[in-house]
């Protein structure tokens, strides 16, 4: 917590939201339907900005898996995935199916509060798949 009362540290936590806003700006211009409320998108990135800091100082360390690579080949899991069928119902494949499409990112844990136990990793949130067809 000694690394937020750096003025330093403040002052980009204050900086960031403002230039995430500039950053998105054009993108969400081509996507929005209608009047983009930049105050608000401020306020968002200014809460996802603060829940970085205070993530980053956390003695363990909050990860999500898989990070983007060029290439990469993860089969089915249910352990650390899920996979949401058509009907909007959890289905169960059987573990090993190839996947086709990573939704979501799953979110884990390496480590406990105490700063220990690195090697020990907790799923937080499973991965959200879509699997190949046979």
């Amino acid at each position: 917590m000694a690394a937020r009362k750096s003025p330093k540290v403040k002052l980009a936590i204050l900086d960031a939201p403002v230039d995430l806003v500039l950053d998105f700006d054009d993108e969400l211009k081509q996507l929005a339907t209608g009047v983009i409320d930049l105050k608000k998108l401020e306020i968002l990135c200014h809460e996802a900005v603060q829940l970085d800091a205070v993530m980053q100082q956390q003695r363990p360390h909050y990860f999500f898996y898989p990070i983007i690579k060029s290439k990469w080949k993860l089969d089915f899991s249910s352990a650390s995935m899920e996979v949401y069928g058509d009907d909007g119902k959890i289905a169960a494949p059987a573990d090993g199916h190839p996947l086709k499409l990573v939704l979501r990112p799953s979110f884990l844990k390496q480590g406990n509060t105490a700063g220990k136990n690195y090697k020990q990793v907790i799923s937080i949130l499973k991965m959200l798949v879509e699997l190949k067809r046979h």
